[in-house]
């Protein structure tokens, strides 16, 4: 299977001035992708999170990729450094699409993708501008993979006062966030390995039913065969997803993980797509 390998170098930040806004430098141009950081609120307050993102707007047909690259490729890097006292949260991965290449099968995301991430400044940070610097990497590809990166700059600003949201990146933090995989409150979830077969099982709460499409993006890498189709059968309200295990297979294998997909959404959630771990058992029994 094809990997390429990129490094992942470290951005620097600087700090503290007397303005109260925050705003984007410039943006980075690549021959494929332009990329800006962007914030979701015009301040932060001390000792609380602040949204910020990476703004990826890919070339017409190319991509970039989900944490999980699918049978090639490599995740988008971010590593901040941040002022003393400073925090930064894990990349909030929006959930991604089937790509087709040849007759591999990708996971990622084309057009647009903002992977939205929380700064958070000490409890006893003083009111003022701090300048956080950045450098991303990432893959895109099309029919070739070239690997790219951006050296990114924004000033946050840190207020008492309650923030007010921005209207420059408002829309686009707010359709990523959206595309955040949720909670799935009272469903049940458990898999099993019937031969060279993974088998998911999902199982909804009284008086709901499952989707009936469902696509499932697996955690893990080298867990299934991507490009393999996924086969839905009906197991009473729910379903079961029988996807082709990788080659060699995992061994040690004691759950799965993952983000199931349905365009029609699901049953009282307002998400397209969940966040599952299903442990693996024995046996699923007989189809209801």
């Amino acid at each position: 299977m094809y990997r390429t390998t990129i490094l992942l170098l470290a951005g620097l930040v600087t700090g503290a001035g007397l303005g109260t806004h925050a705003f984007a430098a410039p943006l980075v141009k690549t021959e494929h992708v332009e990329a800006e950081l962007v914030t979701e609120k015009t301040s932060a307050q001390p000792g609380k999170p602040a949204t910020v993102g990476l703004k990826l707007r890919m070339a017409e047909h190319w991509h970039t990729y989900w944490k999980n690259p699918g049978d090639s490729g490599l995740p988008t890097r971010i590593q901040w450094v941040l002022p003393e006292g400073w925090k930064a949260g894990e990349i909030q991965w929006p959930y991604p699409t089937r790509l087709p290449i040849g007759p591999l099968m990708n996971y990622g995301y084309e057009d647009e993708v903002v992977l939205l991430s929380d700064l958070t400044p000490p409890a006893d940070a003083k009111p003022g501008d701090y300048t956080v610097k950045a450098k991303a990497e990432w893959l895109v590809c099309k029919d070739v993979c070239i690997p790219e990166k951006g050296d990114l700059d924004m000033v946050l600003a840190v207020a008492a006062a309650e923030p007010a949201s921005n209207p420059r990146f408002q829309a686009h933090i707010e359709r990523s966030r959206n595309m955040l995989p949720g909670a799935a409150p009272g469903w049940k979830f458990d898999a099993a390995l019937l031969g060279g077969s993974l088998v998911l099982r999902l199982t909804p709460p009284a008086g709901a039913s499952a989707p009936r499409a469902i696509t499932f993006f697996p955690d893990r890498e080298l867990l299934i065969e991507p490009a393999a189709p996924q086969k839905i059968t009906r197991d009473g309200s729910g379903v079961r997803i029988e996807m082709k295990l990788a080659d060699p297979p995992p061994t040690g294998l004691q759950s799965v993980s993952g983000v199931a997909v349905s365009d029609a959404g699901w049953p009282a959630m307002p998400r397209k797509a969940i966040a599952l771990e299903a442990p693996i058992t024995a046996s699923l029994g007989a189809v209801a």
